[in-house]
Order: structure tokens, then C-alpha cells, then sequence
């Protein structure tokens, strides 16, 4: 009996733009939901975050079908870009990750979605420091691709300034894509110690 084989999906009609013209909702330390616990960034599991819509992961991500997923992977540690092949490989999403044709991409070199989903390259893996997409070429260095507004943000007016990488140019900056980082947070000292964490009582604000 013959093997019915799977139908590859098809894409929705706003897949046909590119990824310039697009704005993709992100979820920041979108892992992170642990419940009863101040410093989370998020209240529902990654799962949800995607059916909600989300498109863009900060820290991993959940394969979803039919669609493009961007991925952040942030590299605190500054461990070689080799030290995050294995998972990747083993769990089948690197066979997914789109490959850029050219290093680094200008704003207008990226495919739409469309094509990227037809060709079953729906995954595009960032990661902002120590990417070598020489040895590496589906993980993409964020920061000669894209820059970001500033991390971290206490300010509730949210200003469109780049922050990262620092020094670049406005007519470099015009030639990447960008990240607005839209999570407000409160600064706190404990024993000396500052820290930041989400302006919960703000969600509704923040997030309107």
C-alpha cells in the first residue's frame, strides 16, 4: 500500500512580504514564566505566547507549522556559537533554518515568508554575540543584520533610539532590520544590589 506523503504547508496570503516590511510581535525572555515570581517576564508558556501570535522568541523556541518563527538566541556567556549546534541539530530544527544567500543580509536581500515556508526554511536563528556563520551559517549574527532600541527599558515613552550595536550609523541602520525592545521595567536595589524587573502593575499600558 502506498505512503500517503504529507502536504507541505501552504502559505497565508500576508506571507507574501518580506521581512522589512513586517512587524513581528516578540516575546522578551519569552521562556521565562514562572509562576508567583517577580522577576518573570511572561505569564503564559511559549506554547500559548505562539498561539497568541507571538513570531519572534527571545531564548528558544517551539516549532510551529506553517509558519516563519524568528529566533534571539542571547549568548550571555559568550560561549562559541558551536556550543548550541547539537540541540539544535537533534531536535530537527536546523534543518528548518533558513540560510541567508549573503553575509551579511542588507534590508532588501531577505525572501518573503512565502518562500521561505515553500522551501521549508522557516526558522531564522539570530544570536547576538559570538555567531560565525562561517562554521555556523543558520545561526545569524544579530548585530551586522539588525539593531535594537535600548534593553531593557525603564522608560515608559519607549523612545525609538539605537542603543545596539553602539556607533552605528543612520544610513547603516536603514540598511538592517530592527527590534523595538517594548518590555517596561522597574529598577530595584536589594542589600546594595540593583536590579530589574517587569512593571507588572504597567501590563495593560505597556502591552495596549
Amino acid at each position: 500500500m502506498a505512503q500517503r506523503l504529507p502536504i507541505p504547508p501552504q502559505p497565508a496570503p500576508r506571507h507574501r512580504n518580506s521581512p522589512q516590511i513586517l512587524s513581528l510581535v516578540a516575546a522578551h525572555n519569552s521562556p521565562f514564566s514562572i509562576p508567583n515570581n517577580a522577576a518573570s517576564n511572561q505569564a503564559l508558556d511559549v506554547i500559548h505566547q505562539l498561539d497568541d501570535g507571538i513570531r519572534m522568541l527571545q531564548g528558544q523556541t517551539h516549532f510551529v507549522n506553517g509558519t516563519v518563527v524568528t529566533l534571539l538566541i542571547g549568548n550571555g556567556d559568550l560561549v562559541e556559537v558551536g556550543n548550541f549546534t547539537a540541540p539544535l541539530e537533534s531536535s530537527g530544527l536546523a534543518r528548518y533554518a533558513y540560510i541567508p544567500p549573503e553575509v551579511p543580509m542588507a534590508i532588501d536581500d531577505w525572501p518573503t515568508l512565502a518562500e521561505m515556508i515553500l522551501r521549508q526554511k522557516r526558522v531564522v536563528m539570530f544570536m547576538d554575540y559570538e555567531a560565525d556563520q562561517t562554521a555556523v551559517p543558520y545561526v545569524l549574527d544579530e548585530f551586522s543584520q539588525m539593531w535594537e532600541t535600548p534593553f531593557s527599558p525603564t522608560n515608559r515613552s519607549f523612545p525609538c533610539t539605537q542603543e545596539r550595536p553602539p556607533d552605528l550609523s543612520r544610513e547603516d541602520a536603514e540598511q538592517r532590520l530592527y527590534m523595538a525592545n517594548h518590555n517596561l521595567n522597574t529598577e530595584l536595589t536589594l542589600a546594595g544590589i540593583s536590579l530589574l524587573v517587569p512593571t507588572v502593575s504597567l501590563l495593560n499600558e505597556t502591552n495596549s
